[in-house]
Protein backbone atom coordinates (compact mmCIF):
# COMPACT_ATOMS: atom_id res chain seq x y z
CA UNK A 1 0.00 0.00 0.00
CA UNK A 2 2.90 2.32 0.84
CA UNK A 3 4.64 1.04 -2.32
CA UNK A 4 1.34 2.56 -4.44
CA UNK A 5 1.18 5.54 -2.60
CA UNK A 6 4.37 6.59 -3.09
CA UNK A 7 4.25 5.62 -6.80
CA UNK A 8 1.20 7.97 -7.16
CA UNK A 9 2.60 10.71 -5.29
CA UNK A 10 5.80 10.53 -7.64
CA UNK A 11 2.98 10.64 -10.55
CA UNK A 12 1.83 13.98 -9.63
CA UNK A 13 4.75 15.70 -8.47
CA UNK A 14 5.93 14.53 -12.20
CA UNK A 15 3.04 15.92 -14.09
CA UNK A 16 2.88 19.12 -11.80
CA UNK A 17 6.87 20.05 -12.96
CA UNK A 18 5.49 18.83 -16.36
CA UNK A 19 2.39 21.60 -16.29
CA UNK A 20 5.16 24.64 -14.52
CA UNK A 21 7.39 23.55 -17.58
CA UNK A 22 4.62 24.05 -20.51
CA UNK A 23 3.35 26.88 -18.86
CA UNK A 24 6.97 28.42 -18.29
CA UNK A 25 7.45 27.63 -21.81
CA UNK A 26 4.67 29.48 -23.67
CA UNK A 27 5.14 32.50 -21.34
CA UNK A 28 8.19 33.33 -22.25
CA UNK A 29 8.79 36.26 -24.93
CA UNK A 30 10.76 34.25 -27.22
CA UNK A 31 8.92 31.31 -27.59
CA UNK A 32 5.87 33.69 -28.26
CA UNK A 33 8.16 35.56 -31.04
CA UNK A 34 9.48 32.65 -32.46
CA UNK A 35 5.68 30.76 -32.93
CA UNK A 36 4.47 34.50 -34.45
CA UNK A 37 7.65 34.45 -36.55
CA UNK A 38 7.05 31.08 -37.98
CA UNK A 39 3.55 31.54 -38.70
CA UNK A 40 4.18 34.62 -40.46
CA UNK A 41 7.04 33.08 -42.63
CA UNK A 42 4.97 30.18 -43.60
CA UNK A 43 2.21 32.41 -44.45
CA UNK A 44 5.05 34.44 -46.03
CA UNK A 45 5.25 31.56 -48.49
CA UNK A 46 1.75 31.29 -49.47
CA UNK A 47 2.06 35.13 -50.32
CA UNK A 48 -0.31 35.65 -47.18
CA UNK A 49 0.30 38.88 -44.71
CA UNK A 50 -1.28 38.28 -41.75
CA UNK A 51 -1.14 39.54 -38.12
CA UNK A 52 -1.29 37.51 -35.14
CA UNK A 53 -3.76 37.50 -32.09
CA UNK A 54 -3.77 34.87 -29.69
CA UNK A 55 -1.00 32.61 -28.81
CA UNK A 56 -2.05 28.75 -26.73
CA UNK A 57 -1.67 25.55 -26.25
CA UNK A 58 -4.42 23.33 -28.13
CA UNK A 59 -7.57 22.27 -25.61
CA UNK A 60 -8.98 19.21 -25.82
CA UNK A 61 -12.15 19.29 -23.35
CA UNK A 62 -10.93 20.48 -20.29
CA UNK A 63 -7.22 19.24 -21.11
CA UNK A 64 -4.61 20.89 -22.69
CA UNK A 65 -2.07 19.51 -25.08
CA UNK A 66 1.15 21.04 -24.21
CA UNK A 67 2.60 19.46 -27.84
CA UNK A 68 0.72 21.80 -30.03
CA UNK A 69 0.54 25.49 -30.01
CA UNK A 70 -2.88 27.04 -31.23
CA UNK A 71 -2.17 30.69 -33.15
CA UNK A 72 -5.04 32.77 -33.96
CA UNK A 73 -4.49 34.91 -37.07
CA UNK A 74 -5.91 37.26 -39.31
CA UNK A 75 -5.04 38.49 -42.88
CA UNK A 76 -4.67 41.80 -44.28
CA UNK A 77 -6.02 41.52 -47.27
CA UNK A 78 -9.85 41.60 -48.41
CA UNK A 79 -12.30 40.01 -47.40
CA UNK A 80 -10.42 38.94 -43.95
CA UNK A 81 -9.98 35.78 -43.14
CA UNK A 82 -9.63 34.75 -39.45
CA UNK A 83 -7.85 31.39 -38.73
CA UNK A 84 -5.92 28.79 -36.35
CA UNK A 85 -2.70 27.58 -37.12
CA UNK A 86 -0.85 24.59 -35.36
CA UNK A 87 2.87 24.63 -34.44
CA UNK A 88 4.50 21.37 -32.87
CA UNK A 89 6.59 21.45 -29.53
CA UNK A 90 9.67 19.02 -28.81
CA UNK A 91 8.34 18.29 -24.87
CA UNK A 92 11.46 15.74 -24.72
CA UNK A 93 13.68 18.09 -25.34
CA UNK A 94 15.41 19.84 -22.29
CA UNK A 95 15.11 22.76 -22.48
CA UNK A 96 11.48 22.50 -24.55
CA UNK A 97 11.92 23.59 -28.78
CA UNK A 98 9.41 24.58 -31.31
CA UNK A 99 9.54 21.74 -33.79
CA UNK A 100 7.60 23.85 -36.49
CA UNK A 101 4.56 24.80 -38.16
CA UNK A 102 2.04 21.38 -38.75
CA UNK A 103 -0.51 23.51 -40.84
CA UNK A 104 -1.52 26.83 -41.55
CA UNK A 105 -5.66 25.86 -41.37
CA UNK A 106 -5.77 27.26 -44.87
CA UNK A 107 -7.92 23.85 -45.91
CA UNK A 108 -11.10 22.50 -44.49
CA UNK A 109 -9.92 19.53 -42.90
CA UNK A 110 -10.40 20.42 -39.51
CA UNK A 111 -13.58 21.69 -38.76
CA UNK A 112 -12.70 25.84 -39.43
CA UNK A 113 -14.54 27.25 -42.51
CA UNK A 114 -12.04 27.14 -45.20
CA UNK A 115 -10.55 30.04 -46.92
CA UNK A 116 -10.85 28.88 -50.47
CA UNK A 117 -14.78 29.07 -49.79
CA UNK A 118 -14.48 32.69 -48.38
CA UNK A 119 -12.92 33.67 -51.30
CA UNK A 120 -15.37 32.12 -53.69
CA UNK A 121 -18.08 33.89 -51.86
CA UNK A 122 -16.43 37.01 -52.23
CA UNK A 123 -16.12 36.30 -55.82
CA UNK A 124 -19.70 35.11 -55.95
CA UNK A 125 -21.05 38.14 -54.49
CA UNK A 126 -18.66 40.72 -56.83
CA UNK A 127 -20.23 38.00 -59.69
CA UNK A 128 -24.15 38.82 -58.92
CA UNK A 129 -23.80 42.82 -58.19
CA UNK A 130 -26.07 43.08 -61.50
CA UNK A 131 -28.81 42.00 -59.32
CA UNK A 132 -28.88 44.82 -56.53
CA UNK A 133 -30.87 47.24 -58.19
CA UNK A 134 -33.63 45.15 -58.76
CA UNK A 135 -33.80 43.83 -55.74
CA UNK A 136 -33.43 47.61 -54.31
CA UNK A 137 -36.82 48.07 -56.70
CA UNK A 138 -38.88 45.90 -55.15
CA UNK A 139 -37.69 46.56 -51.30
CA UNK A 140 -38.35 50.17 -52.64
CA UNK A 141 -42.19 49.41 -52.85
CA UNK A 142 -42.40 47.67 -49.15
CA UNK A 143 -42.68 50.78 -46.83
CA UNK A 144 -39.66 50.46 -43.94
CA UNK A 145 -38.01 47.84 -45.94
CA UNK A 146 -34.18 48.25 -46.60
CA UNK A 147 -31.08 47.17 -46.40
CA UNK A 148 -29.60 45.49 -43.25
CA UNK A 149 -27.21 47.89 -41.77
CA UNK A 150 -23.49 46.78 -41.30
CA UNK A 151 -23.83 43.49 -43.47
CA UNK A 152 -22.97 42.49 -47.41
CA UNK A 153 -26.15 43.46 -49.21
CA UNK A 154 -26.10 39.88 -50.77
CA UNK A 155 -24.27 36.33 -49.41
CA UNK A 156 -23.66 32.87 -50.62
CA UNK A 157 -23.04 29.57 -49.12
CA UNK A 158 -23.17 26.54 -50.19
CA UNK A 159 -20.40 27.23 -52.53
CA UNK A 160 -16.90 25.08 -53.42
CA UNK A 161 -13.20 25.89 -54.76
CA UNK A 162 -10.87 23.66 -56.60
CA UNK A 163 -8.75 22.16 -54.10
CA UNK A 164 -5.61 21.88 -56.81
CA UNK A 165 -6.48 25.57 -57.47
CA UNK A 166 -5.83 27.00 -53.70
CA UNK A 167 -2.53 28.66 -54.22
CA UNK A 168 -3.29 30.09 -57.58
CA UNK A 169 -6.06 31.66 -55.75
CA UNK A 170 -4.31 32.48 -52.48
CA UNK A 171 -1.64 34.45 -54.94
CA UNK A 172 -4.67 36.84 -56.05
CA UNK A 173 -5.90 37.22 -52.46
CA UNK A 174 -2.65 38.06 -51.41
CA UNK A 175 -2.39 40.65 -54.49
CA UNK A 176 -5.36 42.01 -53.16
CA UNK A 177 -6.66 41.35 -57.15
CA UNK A 178 -10.33 39.82 -55.18
CA UNK A 179 -11.17 42.88 -52.94
CA UNK A 180 -13.35 44.31 -55.29
CA UNK A 181 -13.14 42.74 -58.30
CA UNK A 182 -15.58 43.50 -61.69
CA UNK A 183 -18.57 41.92 -62.12
CA UNK A 184 -16.50 40.09 -65.31
CA UNK A 185 -13.77 39.12 -63.81
CA UNK A 186 -15.10 37.45 -60.96
CA UNK A 187 -17.11 35.85 -63.16
CA UNK A 188 -13.72 34.53 -65.21
CA UNK A 189 -12.66 33.84 -62.13
CA UNK A 190 -15.55 31.72 -60.69
CA UNK A 191 -14.75 29.27 -64.31
CA UNK A 192 -11.22 28.97 -62.91
CA UNK A 193 -11.54 28.56 -59.40
CA UNK A 194 -15.39 27.66 -57.92
CA UNK A 195 -15.88 23.73 -57.90
CA UNK A 196 -19.04 23.00 -59.17
CA UNK A 197 -22.00 21.20 -57.13
CA UNK A 198 -24.19 18.57 -58.18
CA UNK A 199 -26.66 19.30 -55.47
CA UNK A 200 -29.85 21.17 -56.85
CA UNK A 201 -30.16 23.02 -53.14
CA UNK A 202 -26.70 24.79 -53.80
CA UNK A 203 -25.67 27.23 -53.69
CA UNK A 204 -27.86 29.63 -51.98
CA UNK A 205 -28.25 33.40 -52.51
CA UNK A 206 -28.74 34.96 -48.93
CA UNK A 207 -30.36 38.80 -49.41
CA UNK A 208 -30.32 40.52 -46.06
CA UNK A 209 -33.10 43.38 -45.29
CA UNK A 210 -34.21 45.34 -42.14
CA UNK A 211 -37.49 46.58 -41.60
CA UNK A 212 -38.08 49.63 -39.72
CA UNK A 213 -41.33 48.79 -37.57
CA UNK A 214 -43.52 45.31 -36.36
CA UNK A 215 -43.36 42.81 -38.93
CA UNK A 216 -45.76 39.88 -39.30
CA UNK A 217 -46.65 36.67 -40.97
CA UNK A 218 -48.57 37.69 -43.65
CA UNK A 219 -46.27 40.73 -43.98
CA UNK A 220 -43.21 38.44 -44.53
CA UNK A 221 -45.08 36.33 -46.92
CA UNK A 222 -46.55 39.37 -49.05
CA UNK A 223 -42.63 39.93 -49.62
CA UNK A 224 -40.87 37.16 -50.12
CA UNK A 225 -43.74 36.48 -52.69
CA UNK A 226 -42.92 39.87 -54.75
CA UNK A 227 -39.65 38.61 -55.16
CA UNK A 228 -40.30 34.91 -55.80
CA UNK A 229 -42.43 36.89 -58.55
CA UNK A 230 -39.60 39.23 -60.02
CA UNK A 231 -38.61 37.41 -63.18
CA UNK A 232 -35.88 39.67 -63.76
CA UNK A 233 -33.77 37.65 -60.84
CA UNK A 234 -31.45 35.13 -62.07
CA UNK A 235 -32.87 31.36 -61.54
CA UNK A 236 -31.65 29.86 -58.19
CA UNK A 237 -32.13 29.47 -54.67
CA UNK A 238 -32.69 32.17 -52.58
CA UNK A 239 -32.79 32.52 -48.92
CA UNK A 240 -34.41 36.17 -47.28
CA UNK A 241 -33.66 37.14 -43.95
CA UNK A 242 -35.78 39.94 -42.55
CA UNK A 243 -34.63 41.71 -38.99
CA UNK A 244 -37.62 43.69 -38.06
CA UNK A 245 -37.76 45.96 -34.87
CA UNK A 246 -40.27 44.39 -33.44
CA UNK A 247 -42.99 41.19 -34.26
CA UNK A 248 -46.41 40.47 -33.29
CA UNK A 249 -46.30 38.43 -30.17
CA UNK A 250 -49.63 37.14 -30.55
CA UNK A 251 -48.72 35.38 -33.39
CA UNK A 252 -47.46 31.80 -33.71
CA UNK A 253 -43.78 31.88 -34.80
CA UNK A 254 -43.57 30.47 -38.59
CA UNK A 255 -40.64 32.23 -40.36
CA UNK A 256 -39.23 33.75 -37.01
CA UNK A 257 -39.30 31.04 -34.25
CA UNK A 258 -35.79 30.30 -31.99
CA UNK A 259 -34.73 26.99 -31.24
CA UNK A 260 -36.69 27.30 -28.04
CA UNK A 261 -39.87 27.53 -29.82
CA UNK A 262 -40.30 31.44 -29.20
CA UNK A 263 -40.68 33.94 -31.57
CA UNK A 264 -38.40 36.76 -32.33
CA UNK A 265 -37.35 39.40 -34.57
CA UNK A 266 -35.38 37.97 -36.90
CA UNK A 267 -37.78 36.30 -40.14
CA UNK A 268 -36.27 33.91 -42.47
CA UNK A 269 -37.77 31.96 -45.62
CA UNK A 270 -35.92 29.71 -48.58
CA UNK A 271 -37.54 29.45 -52.04
CA UNK A 272 -36.40 28.12 -55.25
CA UNK A 273 -37.03 29.24 -58.94
CA UNK A 274 -35.53 26.89 -60.48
Amino acid sequence: MKKILSICITILLLAGCANKEAKEFIEQASTKAAVKELVMDAMEQEGLTVSIHQIDYEHIGKQTDPSVIVVDYKTSHEPTYAGRAYVNVDVTATPRKLIGVDRLGLDDKYGILPIGTVLIERLKQAAHQSIIPTIEAVSSKEPGLSWEEGEEKIGFNGVDYKKDKLHELLQLYGEDKLANPSEKQANQWLQQFEQPTEDPQKPVIWLYLQYDGELTNAQFEKIVQKFKNTDSLPKGNYTIRIIADRYNESEEPIYNKRSNGKGSNVFIASYSTF
